[in-house]
């Protein structure tokens, strides 16, 4: 599961980055990974570290935390900036928002449709993932009619999953994008609301609206918002650490957090609380690489981080239904084991398909973004103009 929406750093060269920029890329598209991991992982083992309880955490959902801080961090951390230089405006943040979201997630829902109708109509034998075998909780039986639901697809492309509508078919992943969206539009009204809206009865609409939001949310989505808003919270605090000291901080944060990430489920916390642990731990590792500010050194790092960066917003959109797909394909009758040879292997080629598909994904559409972004805002403009008229 996880969420998608810290993905609006652009790729630049090797000699204009930073470790800040690099290590952030790094931790985006390692989050991506680790999610499409957790769901293959599912499909394929046993859990390597017992059976998880429905009110804890699972490594996915710590993935999604991760998610949500970054984009906070990111996307909050840019409002805050261009609203205090008094630069924000609706229709300009609503058009990068939109179009970075819709130029992935519109094929997404319909990629996600067709891999979803070949499973079901051509490999839903007998003990096939597609005829719902106990044990497993991807293929569900409500999934095949949420397909021809037209209320379904569209409350999917408009971010109402979990609030009105299912998410659609098997692609679980969905749920975090709605989250996303509200979030963002819930930042900057709540800080016009709180403080740079002058006019008294804006301020109170822009109140109203922060309440609507809340309650569509619900208490789950909203405490998540508590999440994000730390990233967010995070983009402002000054650097203290200083940059001779950098490198040795990001370290040992570093190996911290990969232990803290992999043992907090043995805290057994209450799901919430635990949600919100692993974000403070998000925060105090991106704290530490934001004060890394000396240019990267390491080309491969870079240009690996850079990759999976890039197609991490395709992979969290596009893994799940192809991973279950592949399942099908590879693991019928459908069984899940302990680590072994033959099925690692059977593991891997689906891990592995996975990857190369949302590659494919992120060419086909990801990469145009820019382009639609500038169309759109072309258009606008143009629109705006005629009507002014």
């Amino acid at each position: 599961m996880g969420c998608p929406a810290a993905y609006i750093v652009t790729s630049v060269e090797h000699h204009d980055q930073t470790w800040t920029k690099v290590h952030l890329d790094a931790f985006r598209g390692a989050a991506a990974l680790i999610v499409a991991l957790g769901h293959a992982r599912g499909l394929f083992f046993f859990s390597l570290t017992g059976k998880t309880a429905a009110h804890e955490l699972t490594i996915g959902d710590e993935a999604v935390m991760a998610f949500f801080v970054l984009s906070g961090y990111l996307v909050g951390g840019s409002v805050l900036r261009d609203m205090k230089a008094g630069t924000w405006d609706w229709p300009s943040y609503l058009i990068k928002r939109l179009v970075r979201l819709w130029v992935v997630l519109i094929p997404a829902v319909f990629i996600g449709i067709l891999i979803d109708s070949i499973g079901f109509h051509y490999l839903s034998g007998k003990g096939s993932i597609y005829s719902f075998p106990a044990g497993q909780i991807y293929v569900l039986p409500n999934n095949l009619d949420e397909l021809h639901s037209l209320t379904t697809i569209v409350g999917n492309i408009v971010f109402l999953q979990t609030i009105f509508v299912p998410t659609l078919g098997t692609n679980a992943s969905l749920w975090s994008l709605s989250n996303e969206f509200w979030y963002y539009l819930l930042f900057p009204m709540g800080m016009l609301a709180i403080r740079y809206c002058s006019n008294a009865l804006s301020r109170l609409a822009y109140s109203v609206g922060v309440a609507v939001i809340f309650s569509l949310l619900g208490i789950h989505g909203s405490i998540l918002f508590l999440t994000w808003l730390s990233g967010a919270a995070l983009s402002i605090l000054p650097r203290q650490i200083p940059a001779r000291h950098a490198n040795w901080a990001v370290s040992i944060a570093g190996v911290a957090f990969v232990i803290f990430f992999l043992g907090i489920k043995r805290l057994h916390l209450q799901l919430y609380l635990s949600e919100l642990v692993v974000a403070m731990a998000v925060c105090a590792l991106i704290y530490t690489v934001k004060c890394q500010v000396t240019p990267c050194r390491s080309f491969f790092y870079s240009r690996i981080a850079g990759w999976f960066s890039k197609i991490s917003y395709s992979l969290y959109l596009t893994h799940l239904p192809l991973l279950i797909l592949g399942c099908a394909l590879l693991n019928t009758p459908w069984e899940k084991s302990r680590v072994a040879p033959a099925m690692l292997i059977k593991f891997s080629v689906d891990f592995a398909a996975a990857i190369a598909w949302a590659a494919l994904v992120y060419h086909l559409f990801e990469a145009k973004t820019d382009t639609v972004r500038s169309a759109t805002t072309a258009i606008t403009r143009n629109f705006g103009f005629v009507l002014r008229r």
